[in-house]
């Protein structure tokens, strides 16, 4: 077992000297709009963290970017020309060097220390100028650690704590039993006081499960729309007052990802986790 997770994080580690990049099927092809300013641009972006990955004090993550242009109903993904770049945390990425078909552009990165916290921003050609505007600043959130607690009574349901972290609302956890012999996954719940599944949050049951193993969990965040959301604040191309202009919306969704080694035992003896 750790065998596996530490292939797993040198072949993360090796996807790290180089951005990853690929291509998705949104089911049309992506169009050239007329123009790149932000108020025409819809943004999706995924923040999916590893706190498991070696290649960094608590792990690494991959910053994935789609663009789609609200010049045509419905909006279609958009490629880039050669002048629209986005930087994230100092990392460059130029949009338009990988083709007509790529739309999905993905950044690999340590997950931020120093300041802790998530930043991209995009620059784009406006009158003869490269100008500049953020997509996203989101705070690191704090590492999940989970921990097995001992089943609930003599039941072969469990409780995990996790460090809880106030500074996003909105997030959802959710924690997966793997072992040989199979696997059991408890409920999506809201993210409460470090314990899981909580009192709302039903069971998750292991009783039929065997051998090392591991207990996953995960936390998924998406902020209120309304923080992300500036759709109409500006004309385009207009900077009037100066400022620098707003994305027409940007939908993110931030996931981390944490693990712990299990040795699981059959109902009514303890499982223990791996030193």
């Amino acid at each position: 077992m750790r065998a596996t997770r530490f292939l797993f994080s040198i072949l993360f580690f090796l996807g790290l000297a180089a951005f990853a990049l690929h291509a998705c099927a949104p089911g049309t092809d992506p169009v050239v709009p007329d123009t790149y300013v932000p108020p025409t641009l819809q943004v999706m972006v995924t923040i999916n963290e590893d706190q498991d990955a070696s290649n960094g004090m608590y792990g690494s993550s991959m910053v994935n970017l789609q663009f789609m242009t609200n010049e045509i109903i419905p909006s279609e993904f958009v490629t880039f020309g050669s002048q629209e770049y986005v930087v994230c945390n100092d990392i460059k990425l130029n949009l338009g060097n990988f083709g007509s078909s790529v739309t999905n552009f993905s950044v690999n990165m340590m997950i931020p220390s120093n300041p802790p916290e998530y930043t991209c921003i995009y620059y784009y050609p406006l009158k003869d100028k490269i100008e500049s505007t953020k997509i996203f600043t989101v705070p690191v959130l704090h590492q999940l650690n989970p921990e097995l607690q001992r089943p609930v009574s003599s039941s072969s349901d469990i409780s995990v704590s996790y460090n809880y972290d106030k500074n996003q609302p909105n997030c959802q956890v959710q924690a997966t039993a793997i072992a040989p012999n199979g696997n059991a996954t408890g409920n999506s719940v809201a993210e409460d006081k470090g314990i899981y599944p909580g009192p709302n949050g039903g069971t998750l049951n292991v009783g039929s499960l065997s051998g090392e193993g591991n207990l996953v969990m995960t936390r998924t965040c998406v902020p209120p729309n309304e923080q992300f959301d500036h759709q109409h604040k500006a004309d385009d191309g207009c900077q009037c007052n100066g400022s620098p202009l707003t994305f027409d919306k940007l939908n993110l969704t931030y996931k981390a990802t944490a693990s712990v080694e299990v040795s699981w035992v059959p109902t009514n003896t303890s499982a223990t986790t791996a030193s």
